[in-house]
């Protein structure tokens, strides 16, 4: 398992320059350089922490539209990659534990976590129920009955 302190303290440190230098300097010199050395699509890159800490780090320094709606796409890609290749979850777990503790990120990840349980994968939706077992731990009880319950509802009813 990747090492939390240690992934918390690089993402608060990316954000923290991102934010430091501006909107500019993140969109020209660090989402680039993550884009060119962690490309979702290589199996020896998706291992490194590389992966997480773009998630987490630079994909969560801004909250516009634009920037929330990458991150639902890195991370529903991330979860249908390594499921389809049935890679460790170890990754998706370090992001979720990660951006989780942020209640600004936490309906991503159940958006994700809802739209994955229909995956006709049952990889998918077996890695979905392991995301969703960190998700409890780290949302409220409402966001519990309201979003998640009728999700584990639809899981449990699948027969695969």
């Amino acid at each position: 398992m990747m090492n939390g302190k240690v992934i918390h303290a690089c993402s608060e440190f990316i954000k923290t320059i991102s934010r430091y230098f501006g909107r500019n300097f993140w969109k020209l010199k660090i989402k680039p350089l993550y884009t060119t050395i962690n490309s979702p699509t290589s199996q020896d890159e998706i291992r490194s922490t590389k992966f997480v800490l773009y998630a987490t780090g630079v994909l969560c320094s801004w909250t516009t539209e634009q920037e929330r709606a990458e991150l639902t796409q890195y991370i529903y890609d991330a979860l249908l990659l390594i499921a389809n290749q049935k890679l460790s979850i170890n990754i998706l777990q370090a992001m979720y534990s990660e951006i989780g503790t942020d209640a600004n990120f936490q309906d991503i990840l159940l958006s994700i976590l809802r739209d994955s349980l229909t995956n006709t994968n049952p990889q998918v939706r077996l890695y979905t129920l392991q995301l969703f077992n960190i998700t409890l731990r780290l949302v409220d009880h409402s966001t519990i009955s309201h979003k998640i319950l009728p999700a584990l509802i639809t899981l449990a009813s699948d027969d695969d």
